[in-house]
């Protein structure tokens, strides 16, 4: 039961590092185009596609996901009594500033060279692409992400988001509801790489 239930404690710690991280991050980006006067990076539905629908598979993969802790019952005592300590305070505001980092000076960009809606694209793709990587990144407090095999639930979870990311840019369905554009290749390869900082920050910490 001792073991069961710092489990479970773990497993809530990691849902909500994720949710804070990412929400955060979504925030931030959007407010630092408010304040230095550009257009919103991103449209309402694509904020409720970021949050119900890529967050959505990842939080039930982490919530089944076994803790990392090795010897549950040999811990004397749990680091803090609340779910919110300062390490995860610390983790949050870092990957949240990596999401910014990556997406923010990508919309500026692109929305002076390209059109607003394809900049919001392809922000919207850098935003989620970096919501993977921080889905392995709260894995483990004190681990690489190198260092642990995906698991079952993680692997169908990135599988699921990428075949939705795919139908939200390359089709018409998804272009419609959306708001999106069709994403040329570099963009997707840029996208993709630029959120890796998310993991190298992170490992880095």
């Amino acid at each position: 039961a001792i073991a069961q239930g710092r489990a479970i404690y773990f497993s809530l710690k990691k849902v909500i590092l994720y949710l804070l991280a990412t929400s955060l991050g979504e925030v931030t980006v959007l407010a630092l185009a408010i304040i230095v006067g550009l257009p919103l990076p991103l449209l309402a539905v694509q904020i409720i596609w970021l949050n119900f629908v890529t967050d959505g598979f990842f939080v039930v993969a982490l919530a089944r996901d076994d803790p990392d802790e090795k010897g549950l019952m040999s811990i004397s005592s749990i680091d803090t009594q609340n779910l919110i300590d300062k390490l995860m305070v610390n983790r949050t505001i870092l990957m949240s500033l990596s999401m910014v980092i990556c997406a923010s000076p990508v919309f500026y960009y692109l929305q002076k060279t390209y059109s607003l809606d394809y900049a919001r694209s392809v922000t919207l793709l850098i935003l989620a692409v970096s919501q993977w990587f921080n889905a392995f990144n709260v894995r483990s407090r004190r681990k690489s992400i190198f260092s642990q095999a995906p698991t079952a639930w993680l692997i169908f979870a990135l599988i699921a988001v990428f075949i939705l990311q795919l139908v939200a840019f390359e089709t018409s369905i998804g272009n419609k509801f959306l708001h999106t554009v069709d994403i040329d290749i570099k963009h997707w390869l840029l996208a993709i790489g630029i959120s890796t900082l998310v993991i190298w920050i992170e490992e880095i910490r």
